[in-house]
């Protein structure tokens, strides 16, 4: 009989959250509807409760969630979400700086996904992978540049290994996870040298 082949797969459940680069922003009406679990909100009527904010100036204001550093990557997450489908949405808006802001999901042990909107100097936006601080784009590299001060609609749907972002209600991204090849091995054998030897890469 044949051998068993072990797939990893990229888990897409994790804790969701929201992030700038050198940018000020604000972020309004957090939701995330779980298949089979509860919904969860941040209507922030409690503060920052449930939040873990990293770098930045994090803060509540007028019922928003504010980040008012010029730093980079400033990043603030969100409880987890233990369901393999679900949907993320929120509000967002750029207030001042040079990019727009960053939708951050599925952020496990395996590494992260961001959907970077009006990124690379507000030049552009596109899915990023995430791991160990690596950057891999994923996404359509999308030519754009956000407004400031204008309320952006952002929903992120997740099911099973699908992602699909939307942008004011239009589908912006539509990706497949492909399997996790990163804990393989790869070996390469080389015999063809003068000397006979065994080359292993």
């Amino acid at each position: 009989g044949g051998g068993n082949t072990v797939t990893n797969i990229i888990s897409l459940q994790g804790r969701v959250g929201v992030s700038t680069y050198q940018t000020e922003a604000e972020f309004r009406d957090i939701h995330i509807q779980q298949a089979g679990g509860p919904d969860l909100s941040a209507d922030f009527s409690n503060g920052t409760q449930g939040w873990q904010a990293g770098k930045g100036q994090w803060s509540v204001v007028d019922g928003t969630y504010r980040q008012s550093s010029m730093d980079r990557d400033c990043e603030s997450l969100f409880v987890p979400v233990n369901a393999d489908s679900y949907v993320y949405t929120l509000e967002a808006r750029k207030i001042s700086g040079k990019e727009a802001f960053q939708v951050v999901f599925a952020d496990n042990q395996t590494g992260k996904f961001v959907w970077n909107l009006g990124g690379w100097g507000n030049t552009r936006s596109s899915l990023m992978r995430v791991v160990n601080g690596e950057l891999t784009e994923v996404g359509n590299k999308t030519p754009e540049s956000l407004e400031s001060n204008r309320w952006y609609k952002v929903r992120i749907e997740v099911n099973q290994h699908r992602i699909k972002c939307y942008l004011d209600g239009k589908l912006r991204e539509d990706y497949l996870v492909p399997p996790e090849a990163s804990r393989s091995l790869f070996v390469s054998v080389n015999r063809d040298t003068p000397r006979g030897e065994l080359i292993l890469k």
